[in-house]
């Protein structure tokens, strides 16, 4: 089966089913981990939001992107901070 492109507002569930059926095993297994990546996922970013609420320091980082690593502290680069920001400690 040949699966054309559609514009994002032309796709139905029953046509993404089409794809998914047309990719065989290799899909469902990729669809399959990343529902189970996407769902952990999530979850690690709403512990990072929940902790960045009592902590803004955790949240530092993203100064970088916007206004230069030259613009933090030094120890934002460590991997203290990474792991306080990473896993809470």
């Amino acid at each position: 089966m040949a699966i054309e492109i559609r514009s994002p507002a032309s796709i139905t569930p029953d046509w993404f089913e089409q794809v998914l059926a047309a990719g065989g095993e290799k899909t469902r297994v990729k669809s399959f981990t990343a529902k189970r990546v996407g769902e952990e996922a999530a979850r690690r970013r709403q512990q990072h939001f929940e902790r960045k609420a009592q902590d803004p320091s955790l949240g530092m980082h993203g100064f970088a992107v916007m206004a230069g690593p030259e613009s933090l502290p030094p120890d934002v680069f460590t991997d203290a901070y990474k792991q306080r920001v990473l896993h809470g400690h």
